[in-house]
């Protein structure tokens, strides 16, 4: 554990610039402990999940559940797609998503590396439900300014 030190309002402010980069390169860091698939990627986890729990999705109802463009999740679909951990019964972006064999081998997995991030990461336990309650709080501070400067 890295030891507390003072710093100038001006170091926090440029330190909260970076925070974005570091919460990436920890969760790559975690996932390349985590997952002994060389396949899976950290970003595929929402996906699977999701797709494990809306079996039939179509990639408009994925967008109402995790927060990319509907370019950014059609590309991933496709990855997905070409890994094997996602099949679809049609064409074009209506068409159903399933998740393969390998995709509901990967969802433990997929699971387990969620409660670990949660934990290691964001350090949430589900025995702190005020840590919890202040990251859902931010989670949607951060919602409503997104939604703001959209428009």
């Amino acid at each position: 554990m890295t030891e507390s030190r003072e710093v100038s309002e001006e170091e926090y402010l440029r330190l909260m610039l970076y925070i974005p980069d570091k919460i990436r390169k920890c969760i790559d860091a975690l996932a390349s402990d985590h997952f002994s698939d060389p396949d899976m990627k950290p970003y595929f986890v929402s996906y699977i999940t999701r797709l494990h729990a809306l079996d039939g999705a179509t990639q408009k109802d994925l967008k109402a559940v995790i927060p990319f463009d509907k370019s950014r999740i059609s590309v991933v679909i496709h990855q997905l797609i070409d890994k094997g951990y996602v099949y679809n019964d049609g064409e074009g972006r209506n068409s159903s998503l399933h998740l393969t064999e390998k995709g509901e081998a990967a969802y433990p997995s997929c699971c387990s590396f969620l409660q670990r991030l949660s934990e290691e990461l964001f350090r949430i336990s589900p025995c702190d439900p005020k840590v919890r309650q202040a990251n859902i709080d931010f989670d949607a501070h951060m919602d409503g300014l997104l939604e703001k400067y959209r428009q």
